[in-house]
């Protein structure tokens, strides 16, 4: 039996899903048959690697979530229909809005995700940043 999957479950990772270890500073991701491979292209994680993954002697870094072109995301709208903010949706297109959203953490798979916390966050961070001295 395969128990890869609930392995990766346990890691907080998904096949495919690209992550970073810190101590390596490498980007790596689990292909479909549970390889750990480097995003670089640059072949297979050595098994003793992986085993310092397993017991814990390197730490996972989760990279943020990022659009595919044409696929929707959704982000905190500082200034809604009512000039209060709202949770709001765009298509990635690659333009400067799409970047922007994207560079401040304000990019999200879907309104769930958009807690009253991270409203808070986006809104300070950004009042802060325009804020006069």
């Amino acid at each position: 039996m395969n128990y890869m999957p609930d392995v990766l479950k346990i890691l907080g990772v998904s096949i495919n899903e690209p992550f970073k270890i810190k101590e390596w500073n490498s980007k790596v991701f689990f292909d479909e048959d549970c390889d750990l491979k480097y995003l670089d292209g640059t072949g297979y994680v050595l098994a003793e690697n992986i085993y310092d993954i397993f017991i814990g002697e390197v730490e996972i870094e989760k990279l943020p979530w990022k659009p595919k072109e044409g696929e929707y995301y959704y982000y905190v709208d500082l200034m809604g229909l009512n000039g209060e903010p709202e949770i709001g949706r765009f298509t990635w297109v690659f333009d400067g809005y799409d970047y922007l959203n994207f560079n401040v953490g304000n990019c999200f798979r879907t309104s769930e995700e958009i807690t009253d916390e991270i409203k808070q966050r986006i809104l300070s961070e950004m009042k802060g940043a325009y804020e006069n001295d």
